[in-house]
C-alpha cells in the first residue's frame, strides 16, 4: 500500500489545527483525513472500513490511480485475489507505473522515490496477488508506461525560428500546455506565434501520464494534494529545468524568457517565472488550477526585475461562481499592484469553442512579448537590452 509520507503527516497537523476551527473540511483536508482512515484501518485489519473510505476517496478523486492501488492492496490483503487483480488493473489503465511514488522503506528515516512497477513488485500488501499470471501481465504494463515517460521527458520541444538560427542569444519563450495535452502538439499550436514575434519556443515535456494511453496526454502534478501543501515544488519544476538545461546543447543561451501556460502548465509558469524572475520579462497564464499567494514570495526580485504579470482566469459556466471569481480577481490586482509589480492585468474572460483558451493566451501574450518602447530621448534602432 502507499505508505503515509511526510505530506501526509504535514498535513494531518494542520488537519487537526484545522478541525479545532472550523467545522467542514476543505478539500485536501478530506483527502487527507479518509487516506488516515485507511491506513489506520488496515493496520487494525478493519478491511471493510478502509474500503469505505476508499468508495469515498474515489467519489473525491474519480479514475486517481493511487486510490485504484490501494484498493488492490486492501482487497489482497483480504484474500479477495479476484477483486485485488480487477483494481490493479483499473490503476494500470489510468497510468499507475509511469510515476514514481514517495514512500517509506525499512529502515530509511525520510519517504524515497520509486517507480511504482518497482513498488509494486516489493509491496508485500501485493504478495497473494503476484502468484497469479495477471499480475505479471500488469507488471509488464506498468513497465511499458515506464519506458514511455523516461523517453518522451528525454527532451522538450523546440522551435527556432529561422531568424535566429546560429544566433549564441535569442529570447526564449517557455510555453507549459494544461493538463491532457502534450509537448509536439503545443509547439505546432504555438510555433507561428514565435515566428512572429522573433523568439525560440521551449515546451517542456510533463512527467506524469494522464492514462496509460499516450493519447490521453500528459500532466505536471503527480499528487495536487500534496504540492498545494508546499511538497514537491521542486520536483514539479524539474521539467522546467531540464528544458533550459537543454538550450546550451544547441548552442543557444537565453538573452531573457518569458514564460506562459494553462492551467497546470499555468501554476507552473508562474512559479518558473518568479523563481526565475532576473532572466523573466514576462508571465502571462490562463486558469492556473491553484491559488498561488506563496508564489509571490519572489515578489521583490521580481519588481526589480520588471517582470510583467498577465493572469487571465475564464468565467464559469455556473453563474453562482462568477462573483467569486471577480472577487478573486480583484484581489490578485490589488496584491500585485501592492507588491509593485510592473502594470499587473488580472483579468476575466469568455472561453468557449470559438475562443478557447490557447488563443486567449495568444491574444494576452502576444503584447506582453513586444519589444519595451523605447525611453524618451533614445534610438529607435537600437535593440531593447537583455535583462
Amino acid at each position: 500500500m502507499l505508505r503515509p509520507s511526510l505530506v501526509l503527516l504535514a498535513l494531518l497537523v494542520l488537519l487537526r489545527s484545522a478541525l479545532a476551527f472550523q467545522g467542514a473540511l476543505n478539500f485536501d483536508q478530506q483527502i487527507t483525513e479518509l487516506n488516515r482512515q485507511v491506513l489506520e484501518a488496515c493496520q487494525a485489519k478493519k478491511y471493510d472500513v478502509a474500503l469505505k473510505a476508499l468508495g469515498e476517496l474515489n467519489a473525491l478523486q474519480p479514475e486517481h490511480p493511487g486510490n485504484a492501488y490501494n484498493h488492490a492492496c486492501v482487497h489482497s490483503l483480504n484474500g479477495n485475489t479476484g477483486e485485488g487483480l480487477a483494481w490493479l488493473e483499473r490503476a494500470v489503465s489510468w497510468g499507475f507505473g509511469g510515476s514514481k511514488a514517495r514512500i517509506f522503506v525499512p529502515g530509511a528515516s525520510a519517504p524515497s522515490p520509486i517507480w511504482h512497477a518497482e513498488m509494486a513488485e516489493q509491496d508485500q500488501d501485493l504478495a497473494p496477488l503476484r502468484a497469479e499470471s495477471r499480475f505479471a501481465r500488469l507488471l509488464e504494463r506498468m513497465r511499458a508506461t515506464q519506458t514511455r515517460v523516461e523517453e518522451y521527458t528525454a527532451k522538450p520541444g523546440l522551435f527556432v525560428p529561422s531568424a535566429l538560427e546560429g544566433r549564441a542569444e535569442a529570447p526564449v519563450l517557455v510555453l507549459l500546455h494544461a493538463e491532457g495535452s502534450e509537448r509536439d502538439a503545443t509547439v505546432q499550436r504555438f510555433r507561428a506565434l514565435a515566428e512572429r514575434h522573433g523568439l525560440v519556443l521551449l515546451v517542456p515535456a510533463a512527467p506524469v501520464p494522464m492514462k496509460e494511453a499516450a493519447a490521453a496526454g500528459m500532466r505536471w502534478i503527480d499528487d495536487p494534494v500534496a504540492f498545494r501543501a508546499g511538497q514537491d515544488r521542486d520536483v514539479a519544476l524539474a521539467a522546467v529545468d531540464r528544458a533550459l538545461s537543454q538550450l546550451s546543447l544547441r548552442g543557444i543561451r537565453p538573452e531573457s524568457l518569458c514564460f506562459a501556460g494553462l492551467g497546470e502548465g499555468g501554476t507552473l509558469a508562474l512559479l518558473a517565472a518568479f523563481a526565475k524572475a532576473r532572466q523573466t520579462r514576462a508571465v502571462c497564464v490562463v486558469d492556473p488550477n491553484f491559488e498561488l499567494d506563496w508564489v509571490f514570495a519572489q515578489s521583490a526580485a521580481a519588481k526589480q526585475a520588471g517582470l510583467r504579470l498577465c493572469w487571465i482566469e475564464t468565467l464559469p459556466a455556473d453563474a453562482a461562481q462568477v462573483e467569486a471569481r471577480r472577487t478573486a480577481q480583484a484581489r490578485r490586482q490589488a496584491q500585485c499592484v501592492q507588491w509593485g509589480l510592473s502594470d499587473p492585468r488580472c483579468l476575466l474572460e469568455v472561453s468557449g469553442a470559438a475562443e478557447p483558451r490557447e488563443r486567449l493566451l495568444e491574444t494576452h501574450l502576444g503584447p506582453l512579448l513586444a519589444p519595451p518602447a523605447p525611453a524618451a530621448g533614445s534610438s529607435d534602432s537600437l535593440p531593447p537590452s537583455p535583462r
